[in-house]
């Protein structure tokens, strides 16, 4: 076995193959038998030429190997074949597997420089490539952090920018007040709340009714206090204001005074004294 160490790109923890443990494990293990440069094997009285990237084995090999069965072995590299992660090329005496893209991730400087540097007990091959993965590792990283800020932002751009629902331009169209705005909202909630929603008519026709019911004012704070009268109890629909004691006991102050001033007027007419501890 050759001494040094293989390239692992932290893509293939995202690859589907990393999800079944079994099958990583297998495949990593293909890619530390291939072949770190052409080398030339003797297979019966042929001397072939194995390319870097390459592996000369059997499927029966390769299930004694793995522990698996010969239809196990045989199922798992016609899928990484499919996948266009090796090629297989057969003959009688046995498989050529090659690495797709084995040159990409297993530069033949790196792995000559390491295990070179290996066998002679030196570190100076190690220590360049280990330098040039950390700035290519750091890259990557800053890269990574980009991306997710950058799906962060726009993230928080999508929800910004959420569609509006047919309630919302409705209530758009219908006031610039905030206050009102918010008020009816607060009412369909109310109505959701009794489980009683409104649909869009439903809301149509109650923005028509508000502003009938604060004629002649039709101002804000009055369909304000129209909708808080309904929203406190729990009404499905919107009335005029009650009037409150205050203001029905001062009606009635205004109707004694009118009935007191038509009683002087008729006793000034007919010679009568007035009630001197009148009020009014």
């Amino acid at each position: 076995m050759c001494k040094g160490f293989i390239k692992l790109d932290r893509s293939i923890f995202e690859h589907w193959i990393f999800q079944d443990a079994e099958k990583f494990r297998a495949f990593v293990d293909l890619i530390q038998l291939a072949r770190w440069k052409d080398e030339k094997l003797l297979i019966g009285n042929e001397v072939v030429v194995i390319p870097r990237g390459s592996y000369y084995t059997s499927e029966l090999k390769l299930a004694e190997r793995w522990g698996w069965s010969r239809n196990k072995t045989r199922e798992f590299l016609k899928l990484l074949e499919n996948e266009k992660m090796i090629t297989k090329k057969g003959t009688p005496k046995g498989t050529t597997l090659t690495i797709e893209n084995y040159r990409v991730y297993q530069d033949e400087g790196t792995t000559k420089d390491t295990t070179e540097s290996t066998s002679k007990g030196t570190s100076n091959g190690q220590q360049k490539v280990h330098q040039t993965d950390n700035e290519r590792y750091t890259k990557e990283e800053s890269k990574e952090r980009e991306e997710i800020k950058e799906k962060r932002r726009k993230d928080k751009n999508i929800k910004k920018e959420k569609k509006k629902t047919e309630f919302d331009e409705l209530i758009e169209v219908y006031t610039n007040d905030n206050d009102l705005k918010n008020t009816i909202y607060e009412f369909i909630k109310m109505r959701k709340a009794i489980r009683s929603p409104m649909t869009s008519n439903a809301l149509k026709l109650m923005l028509n009714k508000l502003d009938k019911l604060s004629y002649p004012n039709i101002d804000s704070q009055t369909k304000i206090d129209i909708l808080n009268q309904s929203i406190m109890n729990s009404w499905k629909g919107i009335f005029q204001i009650k009037e409150d004691k205050k203001t029905s006991n001062s009606n009635f102050m205004d109707g004694m005074k009118e009935l007191y001033d038509e009683a002087r007027y008729f006793d000034e007419q007919n010679g009568v004294g007035t009630d001197p501890n009148n009020p009014w």
